[in-house]
């Protein structure tokens, strides 16, 4: 593994992967949960609404998927196939990561 991968944050890694996901699936910027679910998807959202639910059928889009399919991916390369224990992304800290605590 190379010497930058070791001198950088993992979370800050992870980080990157995803937005690298995000941005090569099309998409070139982001701003809010609300604003992506507006425009991307048919799920409505208002504030103060129940955010797991939200994530839950995010989950079920297949474009979601592929999104967070290709952010490990990602992040499994830059680990050279071995990543950290309990790193794996999942729907849930890929929007998070994406939109910080989702509350928007």
């Amino acid at each position: 593994m190379s010497y930058l991968v070791w001198k950088l944050n993992h979370a800050e890694v992870r980080r990157l992967c995803i937005a690298t996901s995000f941005f090569e699936s099309g998409y070139p910027c982001w701003s809010s949960i609300k604003d992506y679910l507006d425009e991307h998807t048919d799920i409505e959202y208002e504030n103060g609404d129940d955010l797991g639910m939200i994530l839950n059928e995010l989950s079920h889009i297949a474009h979601v998927n592929m999104m967070v399919a290709l952010a490990n991916q990602i992040l499994n390369n830059v680990y050279e196939g071995f990543p950290p224990p309990r790193s794996e992304i999942d729907v849930r800290n890929f929007f998070e990561s994406l939109f910080g605590a989702t509350d928007h």
